[in-house]
């Protein structure tokens, strides 16, 4: 049970749970962090986020996008918290990585934290508000797919109750961000590097995670085998939903396949969010 055989970040706080390959294994024991696949990539690991700042603007010059001319990262107080620290270097990391926006620097998601702003493209707060109330998350194993800060994990553990999270992202840079996000928040969700795309059978690699709730939230559009994604997806009890495609398409998907849909929200870009659950699971919410 719970065998992953690929890059795995573990909890460092508590006691691990998952196992692996012996070399998987002895990186928990040793509580190393994964090893880091280039130079270049260790220096952004462990570069002081004001280093990252000017290092960026010298990249980047004017962003491609008008929009997202403002966003920068907030100057902290002297003697901010240890969280608001680890929170901007996450940010800072996470907005030099590919995961969003590729060539710009920018965060997937912006977060309100002790008063301080951390830039993105989409509310976490906003999001949050929605999600939080969509099932009783307490004691569940819960997989999020294209997690990228993991905040969804993060936040399942911190405030719903969640037994346990797996957050599954393709970007190695951006996982590095997220551990930070964990340690800020004082959680500890398994972080796994994983392409959906990859000829591996990754599938049966989640599967042993035995999740009982999936997220797929904007994820499907970016997968190139779709088919594939939907038949794992369709294994699970109860899956919670955004895409791209038209709602009937995206529902169908699930109603064609014995599940019961309701929707939760539409998300501030006007895309669908929806939980499906598979006949005879349960279907609770908050």
């Amino acid at each position: 049970r719970d065998a992953f055989h690929a890059n795995i970040f573990c909890p460092s706080q508590n006691r691990p749970s998952v196992h692996g390959s012996l070399f998987t294994m002895i990186k928990i024991c040793s509580k190393q962090r994964p090893r880091v696949h280039s130079v270049m990539r260790r220096l952004k690991r462990y570069t002081p986020a004001m280093i990252l700042d000017f290092l960026r603007v010298i990249k980047n010059g004017n962003t491609k996008n008008s929009d997202l001319k403002g966003a920068k990262l907030p100057n902290l107080h002297k003697g901010a918290s240890n969280k608001l620290q680890q929170l901007r270097h996450a940010w800072a990391i996470a907005m030099d990585s590919n995961a969003s926006s590729p060539g710009i620097s920018i965060c997937y998601h912006s977060l309100t934290e002790g008063g301080y702003s951390f830039p993105g493209e989409r509310p976490w707060d906003e999001r949050w508000q929605y999600l939080k109330n969509a099932y009783d998350y307490r004691g569940c194993r819960v997989l999020e797919l294209g997690c990228n800060l993991a905040l969804l994990s993060i936040f399942l553990l911190k405030e719903s109750g969640a037994k346990a999270a797996l957050a599954v992202d393709a970007d190695y840079e951006i996982l590095c961000a997220a551990q930070l996000v964990a340690g800020a928040y004082e959680v500890s969700p398994f972080l796994y590097q994983l392409d959906l795309d990859s000829p591996s059978d990754w599938e049966e690699q989640l599967m042993n995670f035995n999740p009982d709730i999936v997220f797929c939230l904007n994820v499907r559009n970016w997968v190139k085998n779709k088919a594939r994604l939907e038949s794992f997806l369709l294994q699970f009890p109860v899956v919670i939903f955004e895409g791209h495609d038209d709602d009937q398409n995206e529902l169908q998907i699930f109603t064609n396949n014995g599940f019961a849909v309701e929707k939760i929200s539409r998300s501030e870009r006007g895309r669908l969010v929806f939980k499906a659950v598979k006949k005879g699971a349960s279907n609770t919410t908050i």
